[in-house]
């Protein structure tokens, strides 16, 4: 049976927003499981850090920046890529596109609009380009500082799980304190939902190391949820009643000489034990 407060992270993964069948295969798949709680174990593995650009920012390095589109430049032929032209506050810089369409990014991007944008932006002269941007939107907030990457599949990037993670920390209950005070204050833990949090969210590649405070305290968590699964199972057997074999199931020993009176005694003692109910 399980703990009430814990049963949204024990739904399905279907029931986060977004989240249809093809993507909820691929969840279990990459993750190993199809409830909400084996998504939000799959912990990243790194993290981009990606800041405003500045003229002094190093060359050919991850930065968001914010453009007004100035024109569309569509080639005649569809394996010639898409040029935008863009203008910055730092000078012209041009988006390049060689897997697009043209209608769906002239919709919704149309000329005269504000765009923030994250990726590599590339520096030839006094002339910059940024070729295929990992984000795009007119919404600055959806535009993050920081980049969680994810272990992935082939076919798939990390941007889309992270994405999708946003939407799981609805699901995710604040939990009552279940250790000692004496075992938190020892090993200075945080929270469960804190420590779940920050392990979710690194600002550096070191918050994705194992011997971080969040994540040593989800590795004590799930040692301790063993060795308390291991106690029941024990207590419930011990528990049960056994069957009693009685005093006829003798072992008939055939041996060739007298037993002496230490073997004797445990014989009598597995005797014992066989007859009793317990």
């Amino acid at each position: 049976m399980i703990y009430p407060p814990l049963l949204p992270l024990f739904q399905n993964i279907t029931a986060i927003k977004g989240v249809g069948n093809k993507t909820a295969q691929w969840i279990k798949y990459l993750c190993g499981g199809d409830r909400i709680i084996d998504l939000l174990w799959h912990l990243p593995s790194g993290v981009k850090h990606r800041p405003f650009f500045e003229t002094d920012s190093i060359p050919n390095s991850p930065v968001r920046i914010r453009v007004q589109i100035d024109e569309y430049v569509i080639p005649r032929i569809k394996k010639l890529p898409l040029r935008v032209v863009c203008q910055a506050d730092f000078g012209r810089v041009d988006l390049i596109f060689f897997h697009y369409h043209t209608a769906s990014i002239v919709e919704k991007f149309p000329v005269g609009c504000t765009l923030f944008l994250a990726g590599t932006l590339n520096q030839k002269d006094d002339k910059y380009e940024m070729i295929h941007p990992d984000v795009m939107s007119i919404d600055f907030d959806k535009v993050p500082e920081y980049e969680v990457i994810y272990p992935m599949t082939e076919g798939k990037n990390s941007s889309s799980l992270s994405r999708l993670m946003q939407n799981v920390w609805d699901s995710v209950p604040q939990l009552p304190e279940w250790l000692d005070d004496e075992v938190i204050q020892k090993y200075h833990f945080l929270p469960w939902h804190t420590s779940l949090y920050q392990a979710h969210h690194p600002r550096t590649i070191s918050d994705c190391d194992l011997n971080v405070p969040a994540r040593q305290r989800l590795i004590y968590d799930e040692l301790f949820a063993h060795q308390l699964a291991l106690k029941l199972l024990r207590r419930f057997h011990q528990q049960q009643k056994g069957i009693a074999c009685g005093a006829a199931v003798k072992i008939q020993l055939k041996i060739p000489f007298e037993l002496t009176n230490a073997q004797k005694k445990v014989l009598g003692e597995i005797y014992a034990d066989l007859s009793a109910s317990y």
